[in-house]
């Protein structure tokens, strides 16, 4: 979107709220997102699982769709490559 469009939905459409993002600014976080995402693992055997909830800052738990306490837990290890789960 560019300024002029950004200026058309700020002045004739109401009641949204619009945001002009330069495209410098999405260049740059995709470039940090790039490096983060090529960091990720996959955990093993959580593609049923509906819930994600973070326990810490390396942990997360998980919920089948028909359950309402949480049956997994995973805690990432510092190695990108190393996971650990119960």
């Amino acid at each position: 979107m560019n300024s002029q469009k950004f200026d058309f939905c700020q002045t004739d459409i109401l009641n949204i709220k619009c945001f002009f993002i330069p495209r410098s600014a999405i260049e740059k976080a995709h470039f940090v997102l790039q490096k983060r995402y090529k960091m990720e693992t996959k955990v093993q055997g959580t593609k049923s699982f509906h819930h994600l909830e973070p326990v810490s800052s390396n942990g997360a738990q998980f919920k089948q769709p028909s359950e309402d306490k949480f049956s997994r837990q995973h805690m990432f290890t510092e190695h990108p490559n190393s996971v650990q789960s119960k």
